[in-house]
C-alpha cells in the first residue's frame, strides 16, 4: 500500500494543492461580493443625502411662502377689506405695506443669487392684488385647485421657474394666496455633475417624465427615455437597458460601457434625483470576475497535468510489460492472419446469405398487406357476428326480464320473491355487458354517431334519475339533483347518448358508495351566441380512486385495481364509452378524487339552444305562498328551496323536526301560518311521519298542507300518509316540474283536481290511462305472453300477429290506435310489413296508425333502416316499460283529443266574427302553407320548418282545432329527420280534414261577407 502512494506522491500533491487553491479563490469571491455591496450602499445613500438635500429646499420654498402668507401686513389687509373699507380709503396703504415687505423679502440672496424673481398676492376669486418682481414681466401664473386648500410647490420646466404657493386664512378660511417664484437653475447647486459624457452624471425628471435642463448640461435624454427612467424602482441600483443607451444622451462617450442609475425620489417635490453611472466606474476598483474564474481553473490544470503525468507512468509500466509480452504476441498475430482469411471467406458467405434474407423479408412485407386486409374484413365480420349476436342474446332477455317482472307483481312468498329478484338484477347486469361490448365494439370499428335533435333536457334528467334512485334507496344513501335554473331547458343534441353518460356515471357512483351521498350537478360553464357549455358534475362519497389511476380507468377493460372486479364487477368499458361519447359530442370528461373521500366526475357538453321555446320560472298560481322546508340534508335543502323561492314562494328551512315544529308554532302566533310544509321522510331523532302527525295534532285554525319526500318508497307508507294528514308522497329525487305540479295539485290550483281524499303521488299525477287498441306483431311466443299480459295489465286491447303479413291483414280488417312490429320475423319481416302498410295508407290518409319498431337490433344501421321503412319510433329489446308507458301516455292524450274534439265541435265554440274574416283568406292559402312546410323539411331547413309551423299553430287555433294544433307543436318542438315525413302527412291529412269542416260552417251562414 505505501509503495503504491509513493509512486502517486505527485498526485496526492496536486489534489491538496487544488483544493487549497480553491479555498482561496472562493474567499476571494466573497470579498468581491461584499466590496460589491458596500459600493451599492455608498451610492444609494450619497444619492439620498443629495434628495434630502434637495427635500430641504422645497420645505425652506414653502416655509417662505407660508411666512409671507401669515404676515401682519396681509392680515390688516383682508380684515380692512372685510369691514367694508375700499381701495380708496385705506385698502390701498395696506397693499403698498405688502408689497414693501415682499420687496424686503426679495432682497434676501443664497450664495449672491436672489432667492425669489418674483412674490404675488391673489385674492380668493383669483384677481391679482400684489406683484412683485426683479425684471418687469413674466409668464403667467396657473395653479391647481390644491393649491388654495395647502401649501404646494409646483416646478415650471418650461419657463424654468419653481414656484411656491400658500394659502392665506383669515378666520379659517382661505382668503387668498401667496405665491412665490424662484429661478429653476437654484436647484443645480444640489447636483456634483452636470455635465453629459461622462462616467457620472445626476439629472432632475420630473413626475412626468420632463428633464430639467441647467447651465453646462447640453445633452438631454428624449421624453420617451425619461419616461422609462422615471419608472425605475426607488433607491435601487438598476442596469439601463441597451436601447435606451443608444437613443439617450445618457449613453454619449460610454457605448461600451454598461451603465447603471439609481432613482431617489425627492420628498416635497414632483422630482426624482436619477444619478447615472458607468459600472466600470463604481466597480472599477474590484477584481475581474473573469479573471478569478480563470484563476481557479488554473489548480484544476495543475491536477488535470498531475493525472496525465500518473497515466503516463502507467503506461511506461505497461509498455515495458507489452516489451516482454510481444513475442508470444508475434506468434499469435500469425496465427490470427491465417484464421482472418478464413473468416473473410465466411463473411463473404453471410452477405449472401442476407441478400437472400432481404428477399424473403420483402415477401413476408407482401404478406403482411394481405394479413392486415384480411384482418379488416375480419373486424367487420365481427361487428356483424357482435350484431347478430346481440340481437339473439336480447330477443330471449327480454322474455327473461319482462317475465320476471310479471311474476314479480304476482302474490309470492318471501323465498320466491328473492329468488325473482335475484333473476332479474342477474338478467339487468348480463344485459349491460352486453351493451358496453357492443357499444365498445361500435366505437372500435369507427361506426358509432351521434344525432342532433331537440329534446327537453331537464326532463331528460328527471327521467334517469327515476331508476337509479331505486339502487341508490336500496344501499341507503340520498340520491340529489342540482339543476341550476340557468341551464336552458330546451336543447338541440343527442339525448340517447347524454342519457347513457350520465346514468353510466350515475351508476358507478351507486356502485362504489356504501354509506353518504351522491349529487348531480347542471350548470351552465359558459354561454356562447348559439349553445350552451353544459357542466354535469357526479359527486359521490364513496372509495375514491388514486391519484395515478385517475386517467387509466378511462381506458378500455380497467378498473382502479383488480380487487374492485371482484368486489363490484363491471367489465371496465363503462367509462371508456362514456369518454369517446362525451368527445364525440365534442366535449371532454375528467375526473377529481381522493383515496376514503369520494370521487367527483366532471363532463362539459356543448348543446345548441333550441329556439321556440320560452322558460317561465314564476308559477304565479303559488306566487307568495308560505312554505315551511324540513330536511337534515343540507345540500337537498339548498336545491329544493332555490326552486320554490324562484317560483315566487316564501321558503322558511328547519334542519330537523323539532326546529320545523318551534318554526311552525311561532309563525301561528305571528299571524302567518305556512301554507305548505315539505317533509323528509327519514331524519334522525324525529322523523317525518312523527313530525307531520304532530302538526296535524295542532289546534290552529289553518293547518298546513303537508307533502312527504322519501328517498325511498316502503310497503304501508300510503296509509300511515292518510293517517296523519299528509297529502303528497313523492320519491327522491324530485324534478322540478314534478314537484311544482305537486304543490299546485296539493293547494288545489290545478285544472283538473284530483278526487278528494286521493293522496298525490307521481303516477296520480298523470291522467288516468285510456283503453288503446294495439297491434303487437311478434314471432316470439314468449315476447308475446309478456307483451299480451303487460299491456293488458295497463288497460289496452291487444292483437297478436305472428309475422309481417299476418299483422297486414289484421291492419286492413281492424283500426289500431299503434302498431308495435318486430323487425326480425319469418315470412315477411317489420321493414317490408312497415313499407306495405305506409303504402296503403296513401289510398286511405285519414287512416295511418303509428308504427314504433319493437327490435333488439341497436346499431345505428338498423335504426336508420327502420326509419326509412316508415316506423315513428324505435323501441329496443329488453323492453324498457317507461319507454313504452311513455310512448302509450303520448298516444293515449293524442286520442283523447281526437275523441272529444271534432272539427265541426271546435268551430262551434270559436269566434263566429273571426271566422267570417278569416275564413275564406285560409282556405285559399292553406295549400300554400302546406307546400312550404314540405319544401322546408326537403331542404332540412329546420329552423323556417319551426318558424313555420309556428305560425299555422297560430292561425288554426282560431278555428279550435285542437287535433291539428298538437300536431304542429310536435314539428315545432322537435323536428327529426326520421319522423319529419310521418308527421307532415298526418298534419296534412287534419289540415284537409279542417278545410272541409270550414267550408261546410261557411256554407251555413251565407249572410256574412267573405273577407
Amino acid at each position: 500500500m505505501l509503495q503504491r502512494l509513493r509512486a502517486r506522491w505527485p498526485l496526492l500533491v496536486a489534489v491538496v494543492f487544488c483544493g487549497y487553491s480553491w479555498l482561496l479563490v472562493w474567499e476571494a469571491f466573497s470579498s468581491q461580493d461584499q466590496l460589491r455591496t458596500a459600493a451599492d450602499v455608498r451610492i444609494v445613500a450619497d444619492s439620498n443625502r443629495r434628495a434630502a438635500a434637495l427635500a430641504d429646499f422645497a420645505a425652506d420654498r414653502l416655509s417662505g411662502a407660508a411666512e409671507l402668507a401669515d404676515v401682519p401686513e396681509v392680515h390688516n389687509f383682508l380684515a380692512n377689506r372685510a369691514l367694508g373699507m375700499s381701495l380708496k380709503y385705506g385698502l390701498s396703504a395696506n397693499l403698498d405695506a405688502i408689497e414693501v415687505r415682499f420687496r424686503r423679502q426679495m432682497e434676501k440672496r443664497l450664495r449672491g443669487e436672489p432667492i425669489y424673481s418674483r412674490v404675488l398676492f391673489i385674492d380668493d376669486a383669483g384677481e391679482i392684488l400684489v406683484d412683485v418682481a426683479l425684471t418687469p414681466g413674466g409668464a403667467a401664473i396657473s395653479l391647481e385647485d390644491a393649491a388654495h386648500a395647502a401649501a404646494k410647490l409646483f416646478i415650471d420646466p418650461d419657463n424654468r421657474r419653481i414656484i411656491a404657493a400658500a394659502p392665506v386664512r383669515y378666520k379659517g378660511a382661505v382668503a387668498g394666496t401667496v405665491i412665490t417664484i424662484g429661478d429653476l437653475g437654484q436647484l443645480s447647486r444640489y447636483l456634483l455633475s452636470l455635465s453629459a459624457g461622462k462616467e457620472y452624471q445626476e439629472l432632475l425628471i420630473t413626475d412626468d417624465a420632463v428633464e430639467l435642463k441647467f447651465p453646462g448640461q447640453h445633452a438631454t435624454l428624449g421624453r420617451s427615455v425619461a419616461w422609462n427612467l422615471v419608472q425605475f424602482p426607488e433607491n435601487q441600483i438598476t442596469r439601463i437597458p441597451s436601447d435606451l443607451v443608444a437613443t439617450g444622451s445618457a449613453g454619449s462617450g460610454a457605448d461600451d460601457q454598461e451603465l447603471l442609475a439609481v432613482r431617489t425620489p425627492v420628498a416635497g417635490m414632483p422630482l426624482s434625483l436619477l444619478t447615472i453611472f458607468s459600472g466600470e466606474n463604481l466597480y472599477g476598483h474590484l477584481t475581474s470576475r473573469l479573471f478569478l474564474y480563470f484563476a481557479s481553473a488554473f489548480p484544476l490544470l495543475v491536477l488535470f497535468g498531475a493525472i496525465m503525468y500518473d497515466r503516463m507512468r502507467q503506461r511506461a509500466e505497461r509498455l515495458q510489460e507489452d516489451v516482454l509480452e510481444s513475442g508470444l504476441r508475434r506468434t499469435a498475430l500469425q496465427e490470427l492472419n491465417a484464421s482472418l482469411s478464413d473468416e473473410i471467406e465466411r463473411r463473404e458467405l453471410s452477405e449472401q446469405q442476407l441478400r437472400e434474407k432481404s428477399r424473403e423479408l420483402e415477401r413476408m412485407a407482401d404478406d403482411l398487406r394481405l394479413s392486415v386486409a384480411r384482418a379488416e374484413d375480419a373486424n367487420r365480420a365481427k361487428s356483424d357476428f357482435l350484431a347478430s349476436m346481440s340481437h339473439e342474446i336480447r330477443t330471449p332477455m327480454n322474455g327473461v326480464i319482462g317475465m320476471t317482472e310479471l311474476a314479480l307483481d304476482t302474490d309470492l312468498t318471501d323465498e320466491q320473491r328473492e329468488y325473482l329478484n335475484i333473476v332479474k338484477s342477474s338478467a339487468a347486469g348480463l344485459l349491460t355487458i352486453i351493451n358496453d361490448i357492443l357499444d365498445f365494439s361500435k366505437i372500435e370499428a369507427g361506426k358509432l354517431s351521434v344525432e342532433v335533435i331537440s329534446f327537453d333536457l331537464t326532463a331528460l334528467i328527471g327521467e334517469l334519475l327515476k331508476p337509479i334512485s331505486l339502487a341508490a334507496e336500496a344501499k341507503h344513501l340520498e340520491l340529489l339533483s342540482d339543476c341550476d335554473p340557468d341551464v336552458p331547458r330546451h336543447v338541440l343534441g343527442d339525448p340517447g347518448r347524454l342519457r347513457q353518460v350520465l346514468i353510466n356515471l350515475l351508476n358507478n357512483a351507486v356502485k362504489f358508495t356504501e354509506k353518504g351521498e351522491i349529487v348531480l350537478v347542471v350548470e351552465v360553464e359558459r354561454m356562447e351566441a348559439d349553445r350552451s357549455w353544459i357542466h354535469f358534475s357526479v359527486r359521490d362519497s364513496g372509495i375514491g380512486i388514486p391519484l395515478e389511476k385517475q386517467e387509466a380507468i378511462f381506458e378500455a377493460f380497467t378498473q382502479q385495481d383488480s380487487s374492485t372486479t371482484r368486489n363490484y364487477g363491471g367489465t371496465g368499458l363503462g367509462l371508456t364509452i362514456s369518454s369517446r361519447l362525451v368527445e364525440l359530442m365534442g366535449g371532454h370528461i375528467w375526473v377529481e378524487s381522493e383515496v376514503g373521500k369520494g370521487s367527483t366526475f366532471h363532463a362539459v357538453v356543448p348543446l345548441a339552444m333550441a329556439s321556440g321555446h320560452a322558460a317561465t320560472r314564476v308559477m304565479v298560481d303559488a306566487f307568495g305562498k308560505r312554505a315551511l322546508l324540513v330536511d337534515d340534508n343540507r345540500v337537498n335543502r339548498r336545491i329544493l328551496a332555490r326552486h320554490l323561492r324562484l317560483w315566487g314562494m316564501d321558503v322558511v328551512e328547519a334542519p330537523d323536526g323539532q326546529t320545523a315544529l318551534s318554526v311552525h308554532a311561532a309563525s301561528v302566533a305571528e299571524g302567518r301560518p305556512f301554507d305548505i310544509v315539505l317533509l323528509d321522510c327519514h331524519m334522525p331523532g324525529m322523523d317525518g311521519f312523527e313530525v307531520a302527525n304532530l302538526l296535524s295534532q295542532a289546534k290552529t285554525n289553518a293547518s298546513p298542507l303537508l307533502m312527504m319526500l322519501s328517498s325511498g318508497g316502503a310497503r304501508g307508507d300510503a296509509s300511515r300518509c292518510c293517517q296523519v294528514g299528509i297529502g303528497a308522497y313523492l320519491t327522491k329525487p324530485v324534478g322540478p316540474e314534478e314537484l311544482k305540479a305537486s304543490i299546485i295539485a296539493l293547494l288545489g290550483l290545478s285544472e283538473t283536481p284530483l278526487v278528494p281524499g286521493q293522496l298525490i303521488t307521481r303516477y296520480s299525477l298523470r291522467e288516468n290511462p285510456a283503453s288503446l287498441k294495439i297491434l303487437v306483431a311478434e314471432d316470439n311466443p314468449i315476447n308475446q305472453k309478456l307483451m299480451v299480459d303487460l299491456l293488458g295489465r295497463w288497460g289496452h286491447l291487444v292483437t297478436l300477429a305472428a309475422n309481417g303479413r299476418e299483422a297486414i291483414e289484421l291492419w286492413t280488417r281492424d283500426r289500431f290506435d299503434i302498431v308495435l312490429m318486430d323487425m326480425q320475423m319469418p315470412e315477411m319481416d317489420g321493414f317490408s310489413a312497415t313499407r306495405e302498410i305506409r303504402a296503403r295508407e296513401q289510398a286511405s290518409p285519414d287512416r295511418r296508425t303509428p308504427v314504433y319498431a319493437l327490435s333488439a337490433a341497436v346499431l345505428p344501421d338498423d335504426r336508420e333502416r327502420g326509419f326509412a321503412s316508415g316506423v315513428d319510433g324505435y323501441l329496443t329489446k329488453p323492453l324498457r316499460r317507461e319507454e313504452l308507458q311513455d310512448v302509450l301516455s303520448g298516444l293515449r292524450r293524442a286520442h283523447n283529443v281526437e275523441v272529444t274534439t271534432s272539427y265541426a265541435a271546435g268551430l262551434a265554440q270559436a269566434d263566429a266574427e273571426v271566422i267570417d274574416i278569416i275564413g275564406h283568406p285560409f282556405l285559399a292559402q292553406a295549400p300554400t302553407e302546406m307546400a312550404a312546410l314540405r319544401a322546408a323539411a326537403m331542404g332540412t331547413d329546420w329552423a323556417e320548418l319551426r318558424r313555420l309551423a309556428h305560425s299555422l299553430k297560430g292561425l288554426v287555433a282560431h278555428f279550435g282545432a285542437e287535433r291539428l294544433v298538437t300536431q304542429l307543436a310536435l314539428v315545432e318542438e322537435q323536428p327529426s329527420r326520421d319522423t319529419i315525413d310521418a308527421r307532415l302527412s298526418g298534419i296534412d291529412a287534419e289540415l284537409k280534414e279542417l278545410c272541409r269542416a270550414l267550408e261546410a260552417y261557411l256554407q251555413e251562414r251565407p249572410g256574412r261577407s267573405k273577407a
